[in-house]
């Protein structure tokens, strides 16, 4: 499954951050951002384009690694 799918799923889901910009939930076009800015960590792995290939089981999903808000989803 590519990444992108795989978190706009979670997204559907309501498992997805909320996006401080517009003080919404994250829009598509936010999780598009996000993955090519290298702003999500899956399974400990910085995924560079939305077209990588989620490995499951996904035991880590990390939001803003570097960030002082860091969220993760184990």
């Amino acid at each position: 499954m590519r990444l992108l799918d795989f978190l706009l799923d979670l997204k559907a889901a309501h498992c997805c951050p909320w996006s401080r910009e517009r003080n919404m939930p994250a829009s598509n076009s936010d999780v598009r951002r996000w993955i090519q800015n290298g702003a999500v960590l899956v399974n400990g792995v910085r995924s560079a384009t939305i077209d990588d290939v989620v490995e499951f089981p996904v035991t880590e999903l990390v939001w803003f690694p570097n960030g002082k808000n860091r969220t993760s989803v184990r």
